[in-house]
């Protein structure tokens, strides 16, 4: 009879560099080659591979659907607890940390320059009811129906549609809700219809807050439009050359009470693109 004693390694599977130029991902020998992998280099302090998995050619984004995501709830707009990150997508591409509520919701992540893999990093707060259905689709590079290059949400429909920021949920206060997400920057495109325009007009109650740094006052009085960047220094939705905050949505300068449509720019690639930015007001 005898006794073995053996140490148990773990090492989280973050991105390592592969020869001199090529990023790879840290796993351990088996787990490389079960993904088909290359392995090169070591990382993890010896414990691990820099493993270099290529993925299937023509392949230049993935979809994802967020069919039921419920995940943590922010604090002022921050995740704090429970939250997805995705890994493994283009270095230009802006895929945010996401918690709260975000059923229906989708993401279109750009890897055709990532050796990949792509990795869906969720945590789970232990608090309260947690739960994700995710579908996922891979869109090829030939597809004549995939969306330009970072643009994360993306809709085609000609005859509208809602367009809700994340973790949106007006019915309740944003003590309860956690409010919109912090650190926000990434792209909303629409398709170009033959013929068609697009214009953007209020779908439900909206709320881009900004603070001055100074007074901390808001920039913008309650049930007032804002624009441009003294009204919306820091959290806005850019659309065109416009930025628009507040809690009505108005292009124009004097904060108007009244919300009215915006049109929206054709850009080369066929499409309209809204930039949605939110780095949240300093304390």
């Amino acid at each position: 009879m005898c006794a073995v004693l053996f140490t148990v390694v773990r090492f989280p599977n973050t991105n390592c560099l592969a020869g001199s130029s090529k990023t790879g991902v840290c796993f351990t020998l088996a787990q490389c080659r079960q993904l088909r992998g290359l392995a090169s280099g070591a990382c993890a302090q010896g414990f691990g591979v820099c493993c270099l998995i290529h993925r299937r050619t023509g392949v230049c984004q993935v979809r994802l659907d967020l069919e039921d995501f419920v995940v943590g709830r922010p604090l002022a707009g921050t995740c704090s607890g429970g939250s997805m990150v995705v890994r493994g997508y283009n270095v230009n591409a802006r895929v945010p940390r996401l918690c709260g509520r975000n059923s229906g919701q989708h993401l279109y992540v750009d890897i055709n320059d990532h050796s990949g893999p792509l990795q869906l990093d969720l945590e789970t707060s232990g608090t309260g009811e947690e739960r994700w259905r995710i579908r996922v689709a891979q869109i090829e590079c030939s597809n004549p129906a995939r969306p330009p290059s970072n643009c994360l949400q993306y809709f085609t429909s000609p005859t509208g549609g809602v367009w809700e920021s994340f973790n949106y949920e007006p019915r309740l206060p944003p003590g309860e809700s956690g409010g919109y997400l912090n650190g926000l920057d990434y792209a909303v495109c629409w398709a170009r219809g033959p013929g068609c325009s697009l214009r953007l007009s209020t779908a439900g109650p909206l709320g881009i807050f900004n603070a001055d740094p100074e007074s901390g006052s808001p920039t913008v009085p309650n049930a007032r439009a804002g624009s441009g960047r003294m009204d919306c220094p820091r959290d806005y939705l850019l659309v065109g050359e416009s930025r628009l905050c507040g809690t009505r949505l108005n292009p124009e300068s004097g904060h108007p009470a009244v919300d009215v449509p915006v049109l929206g720019r054709w850009t080369p690639s066929t499409s309209v693109v809204v930039t949605y930015t939110i780095r949240g007001n300093p304390s």
